[in-house]
């Protein structure tokens, strides 16, 4: 029988079909909130960072922030950004050796490429191995006695005029043998000549906490106060418990040595709980305390804490950082052939029998003008872009979709902790760190595959996977005769000169020696003699064409790429060229120019 429809039972059957029926306009306002504006809402009104705008004076919303970002929005913060600055980020990454290509792959999703990488637990990595994933860095570790723990630092290379590894870690050691802390400390110089002095700590949990604040206490104590300090890592203590005595004593002791923490939002939310155990912690000498800090936690599902990073205006300057390079694309070669003829000669008429007075160091040197300008027409240098630049050779377009679709998972997990959105962000993390390492796999399988009969090729690449990194030293200043060289113009001129006048000054300490005495091994004269046939257009084709692509350009900056491209235009020139340096008997000087390299070898 039909239900009877009737105003008594109207409102029930509303609400049943229409299930918002009784809720309030703010009800309904929260619950069509977003994950990321919900998620904002619990955790970015945090109390601690109110406490902190009491107790720091310092401490201001105008010189310190700190917020959660995702991939998108830190790419859109960091573009506003001022590109001196000093860009540090710290992360708990569970092993680097099994995590370091996530890491690697999540990192070239953002625009800011960080000065420096301090990573947590990072067990015992293998040098070689992750000076090769992240090759523009140089690490140090400090690798644990056990097989959990360990602090890392990555230190982005040419940023640095000095690194100096720092024996600070005597500090924090304790006899307690339930107390277990890593750390490691160096100190860098930048090309302004500041000093900054970094500290990564990992504090194993369950350690006497008052065994560790006296310590600690000592450490802060013997750092130089006018040096810029950022110690920062796991400490596995909870700032948002600082009302508690044994935290409010460790954080009291790091505002008392004037250490302000630039991190003062949750680190490690899992699905029962959400602490702030990882902090970066900041001491500006007191000409620098207006300078402002950008902060926060990146949404990272690398492991279950966050990533914590730091923008520090400290005005740090760099060189540049992208290459030039020529794009040889299909389509800048088919442009170039096409219209190659149409421009002017590359060389003037000669003659059959050329003019006596016609000078082939001038005649070449045109040459060569005329052909580096059609170089730079159709193969101009370009700066790399900063994503090709960045990016491993195997990580793919849609290995980053990959990644940032992992993100959003995340996102959405620590916003709504259900162990529905738990296991599908799991499960989405652990495809997408199959996918890398296949990915990675396949790239080498592939490049040992095309070099499997070149065996020179294929230790090159064995040697970039498995050997230990060189360290290559920078030469600040050299003592020549009686005069101290610092400046790197000098320095150079120095040494070439040393080096090019090895064969003279030898030959002018032998000048007693008698011009005769060649006559003691040869004897009688040599009537043989031999001569040099002109080449011809094919003949040079040929070679041009046979050229080493990937071999370095020399002084006049001509790829090899370009020579094998322009091979059917320049051919007739040069052997014109090559046949008047035949017959007149006569070598350009512009090919006379060597370039002088120094190889150091052990006696």
């Amino acid at each position: 029988m039909a239900e009877e429809t009737n105003i008594s039972n109207i409102h029930q059957m509303l609400s049943a079909a229409l299930p918002f029926l009784n809720c309030s306009d703010a009800q309904i306002q929260y619950e069509f909130l977003g994950e990321k504006e919900s998620f904002y809402e619990k955790y970015n009104c945090s109390k601690f960072c109110k406490d902190m705008s009491e107790y720091v004076n310092t401490f201001t919303t105008e010189n310190y922030n700190c917020n959660y970002y995702d991939i998108n929005s830190f790419n859109s913060t960091y573009t506003s950004s001022k590109n001196s600055n000093l860009k540090i980020c710290h992360l708990n990454i569970r092993s680097l050796n099994l995590h370091k290509h996530e890491l690697a792959s999540y990192l070239s999703c953002l625009n800011c490429k960080f000065d420096i990488i301090l990573l947590t637990e990072s067990g015992h990595a293998l040098q070689a191995s992750i000076e090769e994933t992240f090759n523009d860095y140089d690490f140090f570790t400090n690798p644990p006695s056990t097989s959990k723990g360990g602090a890392g630092i990555l230190v982005r290379k040419n940023t640095f005029k000095s690194i100096e590894i720092i024996d600070n870690n005597r500090y924090l050691n304790c006899d307690c043998t339930k107390c277990k802390v890593e750390s490691l400390w160096i100190n860098l110089n930048s090309k302004l000549n500041d000093s900054l002095m970094i500290g990564c700590v990992y504090r194993h949990p369950n350690g006497n906490m008052s065994h560790f604040n006296s310590k600690y206490s000592k450490l802060l104590e013997n750092i130089n106060s006018n040096t810029t300090c950022i110690i920062g890592g796991d400490f596995n203590i909870d700032l948002l418990q600082h009302e508690k005595t044994q935290v409010g004593e460790y954080l009291n002791t790091n505002l008392e040595n004037n250490f302000t923490p630039c991190i003062t939002l949750p680190t490690r939310i899992t699905a029962q709980s959400a602490t702030l155990i990882d902090q970066l912690f900041l001491r500006l000498p007191k000409r620098k305390l207006q300078n402002k800090v950008n902060s926060g936690n990146l949404y990272c599902s690398i492991s279950d804490h966050l990533m914590n990073f730091m923008l520090l205006d400290l005005d740090i300057k760099k060189p540049k950082e992208r290459p030039y390079v020529r794009l040889f694309t299909e389509k800048n070669i088919d442009y170039f052939l096409k219209n190659a003829n149409n421009n002017n000669p590359l060389l003037p008429p000669i003659p059959e029998i050329p003019q006596t007075d016609l000078n082939i160091h001038h005649t070449f040197s045109e040459f060569l003008t005329n052909y580096k300008r059609m170089l730079e027409k159709y193969f101009p240098l370009v700066r790399i872009s900063r994503k090709k630049f960045k990016d491993k050779p195997w990580i793919t377009a849609g290995i980053k979709v990959s990644i940032n679709r992992r993100n959003i998972l995340f996102r959405k997990f620590i916003a709504d902790r259900t162990p529905t959105r738990e296991q599908a962000w799991k499960s989405f993390r652990n495809k997408t760190t199959t996918c890398i390492r296949a990915a990675e796999t396949h790239y080498y399988r592939k490049l040992l595959t095309e070099h499997n009969n070149n065996c020179q090729n294929l230790w090159k690449i064995f040697g970039k996977i498995i050997k230990k990194g060189k360290t290559r030293p920078n030469i600040n200043k050299i003592i020549n005769g009686e005069n101290i060289l610092t400046n790197p113009n000098n320095i150079t001129e120095a040494l070439n000169n040393f080096f090019t006048n090895i064969g003279n000054n030898l030959a002018q300490s032998h000048k007693n020696v008698d011009q005769n005495a060649f006559k003691q091994y040869l004897v009688n004269p040599v009537r043989k003699s031999f001569c040099l046939c002109e080449t011809s257009q094919p003949e040079v084709k040929y070679l041009l064409e046979k050229i080493n692509p990937k071999k370095t350009p020399g002084n006049d900056d001509i790829p090899g790429k370009f020579l094998n491209i322009s091979a059917p235009i320049i051919a007739e020139p040069l052997s014109k060229l090559f046949n008047l340096s035949i017959n007149r008997g006569e070598y350009p000087d512009a090919l006379k120019i060597a370039k002088v390299i120094p190889i150091y070898k052990k006696r």
